[in-house]
């Protein structure tokens, strides 16, 4: 139900039934009203109209080292995801710890969007290391204001690339706020 503007009311006049009832609808129009868990927040989708939406993020340290040689993304045996209900916006923080066996060689991280969006993981989304020596690890993470999704639940799942050599991935993560 939508909030609506409520009746001029006139000094001495009983309050009617349905100007109650516009009352009682806006009320539960409210963030009040509306918070149906802990750390949720609010987000406007309309002129009087608001709903709640929740941060998601999912740490994954699988207990070891996952690799990859692919050149194209793909995804490891574990990796960080979460789901999300959106509008058309959401903030997407992700990271990992990236190392190569290859000096010289730059390996990836990144994201894929599925469910209410599909978007493949890219390198414009990513984040990179490029090894200046092998088997260095470095932990990179980025945030990302990403736009033009269709709003309902969206997933957003880790994927992984190389330009080569083997590329390691330790601890990763990725978060969302959505709007």
């Amino acid at each position: 139900m939508a909030w609506t503007a409520p009746p001029t009311f006139v000094s001495g006049n009983a309050l009617t039934a349905a100007q109650l009832n516009i009352l009682g609808a806006d009320l539960n129009e409210t963030a009040t009203a509306k918070a149906a868990g802990v750390g949720q927040y609010f987000v406007a989708t309309a002129v009087n109209t608001i709903v709640a939406r929740a941060p998601n993020f999912d740490l994954y340290t699988g207990g070891g080292t996952d690799t990859t040689n692919s050149t194209s993304y793909t995804n490891l045996t574990g990796g960080a995801g979460c789901n999300s209900a959106s509008g058309p916006k959401i903030l997407v923080f992700h990271g990992a710890s990236l190392g190569n066996d290859t000096a010289g060689a730059r390996s990836w991280a990144s994201y894929a969007v599925s469910g209410a969006t599909t978007i493949a993981a890219n390198d414009s989304v990513g984040i990179a290391v490029d090894c200046s020596g092998a088997n260095r690890v470095t932990k990179c993470a980025t945030a990302y204001l990403q736009t033009g999704l269709t709003p309902g639940t969206q997933t957003f799942l880790q994927s992984f690339r190389v330009t080569s050599g083997i590329g390691s991935y330790v601890v990763r993560h990725i978060g969302t706020l959505p709007f």
